[in-house]
């Protein structure tokens, strides 16, 4: 990614949401010292959902559970759509709410919410103008691995100069199997 006032910057999207998050935190609703969530941070939080709300009476897997919650924070539901007979989407419906709600209480975000999170920001009208100012031109490696909220980034990014440049082959891409 080019920047004003510099030779190159480089970045992938979750970093470039990362940097997002970190000059806007008030807009996104975080604290300034806002943390990022791992894999164990998340199943972790899941397991404590689970043991508040019995859900781990059920023995269910914390992991599918956490799958289908990030699912749903991907598609931008508010809550699981679920099929009444499925146990894990039970326990989602239950504690999806409850999970968005601890990692706000916690100024946490995960992986997906460096993406999310800096694109809601990004929508904002001043905001998006202000860093699509930064960058003259762009260029994205591996572009048939963009998902649809990068590729909204992008377009906001690129703003009124549209100075992009994308390489990929759909042969290579990660996401043949969607």
């Amino acid at each position: 990614i080019g920047r004003r006032g510099s030779k190159v910057a480089l970045s992938t999207f979750h970093s470039l949401g990362l940097r997002i998050l970190k000059e806007e935190y008030e807009a996104a609703g975080l604290g300034k010292r806002f943390v990022i969530y791992d894999t164990g941070d998340q199943m972790s939080l899941v397991r404590e959902l689970m043991r508040q709300v019995k859900v781990a009476d059920r023995r269910l897997d914390a992991g599918r559970i956490l799958d289908i919650i990030l699912k749903t924070k991907r598609e931008r539901r508010k809550e699981v759509v679920i099929d009444w007979g499925d146990d894990y989407e039970l326990a989602a419906y239950e504690l999806y709410p409850r999970y968005i709600a601890q990692m706000r209480a916690y100024s946490a975000v995960d992986f997906d919410d460096l993406l999310i999170k800096s694109l809601e920001v990004l929508k904002i009208p001043e905001v998006g103008e202000r860093w699509a100012e930064r960058f003259d031109y762009m260029l994205v490696d591996e572009y048939q691995d963009t998902s649809n909220e990068q590729l909204e980034m992008l377009r906001i990014l690129a703003g009124h100069k549209n100075n992009v440049c994308v390489v990929g082959d759909d042969d290579q891409s990660i996401y043949a199997w969607r």
